[in-house]
């Protein structure tokens, strides 16, 4: 049976392209006096979408078409001081607890930048520090869409009403988490549909590599979640964590409220740490709402990391980062998520299409010559991605369109120096070593 197999242009060749495309978009504009707008996205009330009104619980288009303002243009806080804070900046030193959700059902974009944002060096990844973006408005964001590296392109444009952000905040004049939100809304379509968008999601898109959902109940032990949490926080992995959705007015509500936890709502883990025989976590939260619980009194940091911050940032650590014992986290959430982030692993992409077959929904399988060792990541399905054991160093996973449509699978292999031996049994095989693909034959099917 003949196959197609597309191989991706490097995560590097990407980057370098879209940086050298916005430098002579750059050019011009300096030229003509002008600033960047954003023509496929352009700033008004189309790209805001439909929005959800939390309070009734209806959809709604935004009836006013305020205009979109430059960062510069936005109201700014009494709060800010002059020690802390000066003009708007894409970035500096970014760190978790800036990241500020506004009237939009994004927490899980939220609590996955939260996490993010501990590796200084990835943000600057992710949204580069550029001279265009601040006198021509050119705002560059990378993110793997849909298997594929690519640079979104915006312009510096926030949405708000009477100069304030409706969406994600601007802490100290930065902007870039409502950059890194605008390209998300970008890629879906509208700033509405980022409404419930995952954390595993959206680990994906800002790191590349895939995230795991893990169910937490009533027969999770303490003990095991703890090991496992300590486990993925020391391997390097992003870390949140969501709760249960509650009926309004039930008992069980009523439990979230009286310790201001919101129900369906992802935080983020932050930390870990024994603290008086008792094992607390540090969890990152991005809405008004701070938990009122044990052990939330404790400062968000300790005197070594806060004496390096400025007041404001003192400050603001302990309004949306608190600490939370490990018993209570397993009886209030409901499941957390788990961003396999290795910084020296390198990603081979490639895509092949094969046919649908008729009532058979799962045709394409994968098989390593150490099944023992890999057989997490065997049992896999079209809606997850399953990370593998630390020890083979890769991740695979299997993505299918739409019914009427050929299936598109796209296998990512992520590796350190070692090489891997992986065998699709059904459709290919291939060698990898280091960053080449030495050998690639397509297989045969065996039905």
């Amino acid at each position: 049976m003949p196959i197609t197999v597309e191989f991706a242009p490097k995560k590097e060749e990407i980057l370098k392209k879209g940086d050298e495309e916005c430098k002579e978009l750059a050019e011009k504009l300096r030229e003509a006096g002008k600033v960047y707008i954003d023509s496929d996205f352009p700033p008004n009330v189309t790209s805001i979408g439909v929005l959800k009104n939390y309070d009734t619980g209806e959809f709604q288009v935004p009836k006013s078409d305020e205009p979109w303002l430059q960062p510069k243009e936005f109201i700014k806080p009494h709060y800010l001081r002059e020690d802390c804070v000066d003009e708007w900046k894409v970035w500096d030193n970014p760190q978790p607890f800036h990241v500020k959700q506004g009237d939009l059902g994004d927490c899980g974009l939220i609590a996955a930048l939260m996490a993010v944002a501990q590796k200084k060096g990835l943000i600057e990844q992710i949204i580069p520090k550029r001279g265009y973006t601040m006198d021509c408005g050119i705002v560059q964001v990378r993110l793997l869409v849909n298997g594929e590296w690519k640079v979104i392109k915006t312009d510096f444009h926030i949405p708000q009403v009477d100069g304030w952000e409706i969406f994600s905040k601007m802490t100290k004049r930065q902007c870039w988490v409502a950059f890194i939100e605008k390209a998300f809304a970008k890629v879906k379509g509208s700033y509405g549909q980022l409404d419930s968008l995952c954390p595993t999601e959206a680990f994906k898109c800002l790191t590349g590599h895939p995230s795991k959902r893990n169910c937490i109940n009533s027969k999770t032990n303490s003990d095991a979640l703890w090991e496992d949490l300590i486990k993925h926080n020391s391997s390097g992995s992003f870390l949140a964590a969501a709760t249960p959705r509650i009926e309004e007015g039930s008992e069980e509500k009523k439990k979230y409220e009286e310790v201001d936890l919101d129900t369906n709502h992802a935080y983020a883990i932050l930390g870990f740490k024994e603290h008086k025989g008792h094992r607390l976590l540090r969890l990152g939260h991005g809405n008004w709402n701070r938990f009122k619980g044990k052990w939330s009194h404790l400062h968000a940091y300790d005197n070594e990391f806060l004496k390096d911050l400025c007041s404001l940032d003192r400050e603001i650590s302990n309004e949306r980062i608190f600490w939370m014992e490990i018993e209570d986290f397993r009886r209030l959430f409901l499941c957390y998520f788990v961003c396999g982030h290795r910084e020296w692993f390198t990603a081979v992409r490639f895509k092949e299409i094969v046919r649908r077959k008729k009532g058979d929904d799962m045709q394409c399988k994968i098989r390593s010559g150490k099944e023992d060792e890999l057989c997490e990541c065997l049992s896999f399905c079209t809606n997850y991605w399953h990370p593998v054991p630390p020890k083979s160093r890769s991740i695979v996973g299997v993505v299918a369109s739409d019914e009427d449509e050929p299936i598109t699978v796209s296998v990512d292999v992520q590796y350190s120096i070692n090489y891997l031996y992986f065998k699709w049994i059904n459709r290919l095989a291939a060698w990898i070593v280091r960053d080449e693909i030495l050998n690639f034959t397509p297989l045969e099917s065996e039905n």
